[in-house]
């Protein structure tokens, strides 16, 4: 339920980004869309990591970067959501790996530096921001009991998303993504999307959307 949430969203924010630019409505929908599939990446590694096929998840997140970046190259600048999602559970496996406190902070410092040559040089969708946000759903909103310790965490990363990258305001909207999942969260296998849903459908209406527009 919640990755249909996020796919009828994101395809809301796109309509108005590529067709309606100056419709803002589109936009403030579209500003659910990020969080909730952060949230579908976080799950996704919490589940692959009980199966033991973390490896075969970043397999088919590496790939789904890798084509959705033909299709996004059509029509963006930078590097697609795929990549910022690959990078998000790279950090979560280093994460996972530094049990000691020592390594854990060093991990910490290294992962601080290397997302500011990230974003510097690759200039990944929604940057920092979308590379921290899978952290926080998987550290605090995979345990209920402290969702409200992420969704204060959040609320100071989109302020400094706003402030630091000069990013729209209105993505403070995306705040209500957390009702959605908090709301959803033990509805959520009452609806189930084929988990290649994604994978195809990203690149492909990235694509349907250029062709309309060279049409």
């Amino acid at each position: 339920m919640i990755k249909l949430f996020a796919l009828i969203t994101m395809v809301i924010d796109h309509i108005g980004l590529v067709f309606f630019p100056n419709v803002i409505i589109f936009r403030i929908i579209g500003r659910l869309s990020m969080p909730l599939f952060a949230y579908c990446v976080a799950r996704g590694y919490f589940y692959s990591k009980q199966k033991g096929s973390v490896s075969k998840y970043v397999k088919n997140l590496s790939i789904f970067a890798a084509i959705s970046q033909l299709s996004y190259g059509l029509l963006f600048d930078g590097t697609n959501i795929g990549a910022t999602w690959l990078i998000s559970v790279l950090i979560l496996i280093i994460l996972d790996v530094s049990k000691k406190k020592v390594h854990y902070v060093l991990s910490i410092i290294a992962i601080v530096g290397i997302l500011i040559l990230l974003q510097k040089f690759l200039n990944v969708d929604y940057g920092i921001y979308g590379i921290i946000t899978p952290i926080i759903m998987y550290k605090f909103f995979i345990n209920e009991e402290k969702i409200w310790i992420g969704a204060v965490i959040l609320l100071l990363l989109i302020i400094f998303y706003i402030l630091v990258e000069d990013a729209m305001k209105i993505q403070i909207f995306s705040l209500f993504a957390i009702i959605i999942i908090c709301v959803s969260k033990k509805k959520d296998n009452k609806i189930k999307l084929p988990k290649t849903l994604y994978y195809v459908f990203y690149p492909l209406h990235l694509l349907v959307f250029k062709l309309i527009t060279l049409l």
